[in-house]
């Protein structure tokens, strides 16, 4: 039988529970309130130890407390496994020589706790485990029932104290939430916005290892990156294989995901071994995806659907925040392309010579139109010692500044070779081999080199496979000038043929690019040779200057302006 002390002190030991249970305030902060609670329950049982293991609905976390008679308290927190976060894990109904509870067991033996029966005892509220209590040699045993029947009672003071931290939790949440949104809105380099967004994001959500991804083209190439918590061949995995795992899956579809084991996830990408648990969150910006959240855990099961919510929250303001930035930077370095393109047009059209030259024996006159800023077509003149007037008009494939880079090198040596050379096929030969030497495989030109010798009443050319130039006669017959040989700077060893071609008064030879002939309206039909014949002659009698007018104001009238293609002319009077 128990002892009738023993049994008479049952009551009194709850009723003294009771009261300081119910002095505690449930409204401070809750690993406070857990403690002070277990504090009570061991002084006034006189156990050895009192541990106390919160555990409520929804929780991802066990948070274990380890109040012992003699020295400090111990806490361990650590993720649950996603099958315990909903079911109340079964406890002893009878004393076991140890504590029940793993995490407890390991704090006992960190603080020497040496028990002979542990008693269980739980805290529900309406049918859901809140706190599991287990006392070791609490004495007397007697008044546990009593006990229990107090925390029975007490119960909806600790369901307070668990819904305050919650609370208090998420306002936490909502003003730091809050602070990154005014934090993102102040940073607008791009680069520095994705290291703050991740120093941002570990006030949020925990994780051992995340990046963030701005994406751009169809293919998911990351146009920016910023990544934390991987080693360097881990981050070269993740640059190859971006279109792939996790983030690819978040990337193409746009939907988030929490996966608690990535080793039973096939969609899983192994560039880091210590990872147990990812969760995924794309950047939306106007229902296209802009980017990508990627956060690893070293532990199984650390996300939940509530971090899932809180970082879609943060993405959605991350990618405010990105596209802003990714605006400005796109305005930025327009502007910085429109003044980089504005110098070389000026620097371009100081390179151009006079557009209305008047040379030994007649007159020359030349334009050049770009379709963009800056343009690949190239004309040029060079007065030699001879009394020869070295003349050259090339077409740069492509457009805009690297064609332009690629005119001015073709002019340097136009105008070296022209000057030493006396032979427009040797000159053609050399500005092949000149470019043939660097250009990439995609790149090449085309042109015209001539020498026009008044004296002697004629015009010595080759053709690099450019568009012929027009030999109008002044009784109206004309020749196309088509001797030469290939493109420039495609093939190596090439020889290009050369043709003399006699002049009289009243001659007119017209230069030009393909903008000229191929230029077309909406129909597709180019204005072509004859238009171009038909328009040369009808102001054949006019000066080279009225001719050069004449033609641009034709094709434009057909064409329409701004025409599609670079236009480049030369019309030399003799």
């Amino acid at each position: 039988m128990p002892d009738r002390d023993a049994t008479a002190l049952g009551p009194q030991v709850a009723d003294r529970v009771r009261a300081r249970l119910n002095a505690l305030d449930p409204l401070t902060d809750l690993q406070e309130f857990l403690l002070d609670s277990a504090r009570v329950l061991r002084e006034e049982t006189q156990a050895a130890a009192c541990g106390l293991v919160r555990r409520f609905q929804g929780a991802s976390f066990d948070l274990a407390l380890l109040v012992p008679r003699d020295g400090e308290a111990a806490k361990r927190r650590v993720p649950l496994k996603r099958e315990e976060r909903h079911v109340r894990l079964s406890i002893p109904e009878t004393p076991s020589p140890s504590f029940h509870n793993l995490l407890l067991q390991d704090l006992a033996a960190d603080r020497g706790v040496r028990s002979r029966r542990v008693f269980h005892l739980t805290v529900e509220y309406r049918g859901t485990s809140v706190v599991d209590i287990e006392l070791a040699d609490p004495e007397p045993e007697t008044a546990l029932p009593e006990l229990q029947n107090v925390l029975d009672e007490a119960a909806v003071i600790f369901k307070v104290a668990v819904l305050q931290e919650r609370l208090r939790r998420e306002r936490l949440e909502a003003g730091l939430l809050h602070a990154v949104g005014r934090e993102l809105g102040r940073t607008l380099d791009l680069q520095d916005l994705l290291a703050t967004i991740l120093d941002l994001l570990r006030q949020v959500v925990h994780f051992d290892a995340a990046a963030i991804y701005v994406l751009g083209g169809a293919n998911l190439n990351a146009v920016h990156q910023s990544l934390r918590g991987y080693e360097e061949d881990e981050k070269r995995a993740l640059a190859i294989k971006l279109d792939e795992g996790l983030v690819g899956f978040a990337a193409r579809t746009g939907e988030a995901v929490i996966v608690p084991d990535v080793a039973s996830d096939p969609r899983y990408l192994k560039a880091r071994p210590h990872t147990r648990s990812e969760m995924v969150v794309p950047l939306l910006s106007g229902g296209r995806v802009v980017g990508v959240f990627n956060l690893e855990s070293d532990r199984p099961s650390t996300y939940t659907p509530h971090d899932l919510d809180l970082l879609v929250t943060f993405a959605g303001q991350a990618a405010a925040a990105l596209e802003r930035a990714r605006l400005l930077e796109e305005e930025q370095e327009a502007r910085r392309l429109e003044q980089e393109m504005s110098i070389a047009r000026r620097i371009q059209q100081a390179f151009l010579p006079d557009p209305d030259a008047v040379v030994r024996g007649g007159t020359v006159s030349g334009t050049t139109i770009p379709s963009l800023e800056v343009s690949g077509d190239y004309y040029d003149l060079l007065e030699r010692k001879d009394g020869r007037l070295a003349v050259a008009l090339a077409d740069v494939s492509g457009k805009g500044m690297p064609a332009a880079l690629i005119m001015a090198s073709l002019r340097a040596a136009f105008r070296l070779n022209a000057a030493r050379l006396d032979d427009p096929g040797i000159v053609c030969a050399e500005l092949n081999a000149f470019l043939e030497a660097w250009l990439r495989d995609t790149e090449f030109a085309t042109g015209v080199v001539g020498f026009l010798d008044q004296e002697n009443a004629s015009f010595h050319y080759s053709n690099a496979g450019h568009n012929p130039p027009l030999l109008m006669h002044a009784d109206g017959r004309y020749h196309w000038l088509e001797t030469g040989g290939t493109i420039l700077g495609a093939f190596p060893d090439q020889v290009y043929p050369t043709e003399r071609m006699p002049l009289v008064a009243g001659d007119r030879l017209v230069l030009y690019t393909d903008g000229l002939t191929e230029s077309h309206k909406g129909d597709d039909i180019e204005f072509g040779n004859d238009r171009f014949v038909t328009l040369v002659r009808s102001v054949l009698t006019q000066s080279p200057r009225e001719i050069r007018d004449a033609i641009v104001a034709g094709v434009e009238a057909y064409a329409g302006s701004p025409l599609p293609d670079d236009l480049t002319l030369l019309v030399i009077g003799v």
